[in-house]
């Protein structure tokens, strides 16, 4: 409403920090401004050393090796029997060894389960396609 009666500064204000949410009227007010969406205002906090402990399992080893070539299905085996024994922050740390292996569907089975998992900052990698018109 402020928009359309004149007070754009004011509404501009409101669209910047509606912007911030990931929620439907975050996304609108982003696509107002001509800005990105918010996905996910978490960041995890993981150490390299705690991503590296993940990247020495020998059943994580194994599985990005089969996947390197093209074993999938034993691959899968190798992730699943992995993530069973993982705490949620070990199959986050999980998903970022796939995705830096080229492993990149990984996100989608492996977080999401429970409400708190659904950050999409973990998401698998979106290719950029042509911008959004407001």
């Amino acid at each position: 409403m402020l928009e359309k009666t004149g007070q754009a500064q004011q509404a501009q204000a409101l669209f910047r920090d509606a912007a911030r949410a990931p929620t439907f009227h975050g996304f609108l007010a982003a696509d107002k401004l001509q800005q990105g969406y918010t996905l996910c205002p978490w960041k995890p906090n993981d150490s390299a050393q705690a991503q590296a402990v993940i990247a020495r399992d020998p059943a994580i080893q194994r599985a990005m090796a089969l996947y390197q070539i093209d074993r999938t299905g034993w691959a899968v085996a190798e992730w699943n029997s992995a993530l069973s024994r993982f705490d949620d922050t070990q199959r986050r740390l999980a998903v970022r060894v796939a995705q830096d292996n080229g492993w990149f569907d990984r996100a989608v089975f492996a977080l999401g389960k429970q409400p708190q998992e659904q950050r999409l900052c973990g998401r698998p990698p979106v290719p950029a396609g042509p911008s959004r018109s407001a």
